[in-house]
């Protein structure tokens, strides 16, 4: 449970900087 969680975050941090980087 707490590793899917880790895991989403993760996904969801890479995200937001995929995001800033593209502005």
């Amino acid at each position: 449970r707490h590793r899917m969680v880790n895991d989403l975050l993760e996904h969801e941090l890479q995200n937001g900087v995929h995001a800033l980087s593209i502005v």
